[in-house]
């Protein structure tokens, strides 16, 4: 499995996908693709990651769970797991790369 970390290029679309499987923390997101390489909007997300598995674009993201949008309400990004982490693409298949080599990585 090919995994680049870069921003995805202009024009391309990325959608809700899936999300990742419970018990996904935010310390297992860094392991598998470093620290959080895109910048979040600071409204509905407050960490995301984005590049390229298997040549497939994807992000991996929290919306509407945390500070950013929450306020006190919302949770830190360290207390973020599972279906907190959405994974976004073209299409489905990227869901099933992402969780492979999340499983891989176990």
């Amino acid at each position: 499995m090919k995994l680049k970390m870069k921003q995805i290029e202009n024009g391309i679309i990325i959608a809700l996908q899936g999300c990742m499987p419970g018990g996904t923390t935010y310390q297992k997101l860094i392991e598998m693709f470093g620290e959080p390489n895109a910048k979040a909007d600071g409204f509905k997300t407050d960490a995301e990651w984005c590049g390229y598995i298997d040549d497939a674009p994807f992000k991996i993201y929290n919306y509407k769970t945390g500070k950013a949008y929450l306020k006190e309400q919302g949770k830190a990004v360290k207390d973020l797991i599972g279906s907190d982490w959405h994974i976004g693409g073209q299409n489905s298949d990227v869901v099933k790369l992402i969780r492979r080599l999340l499983v891989e990585t176990l």
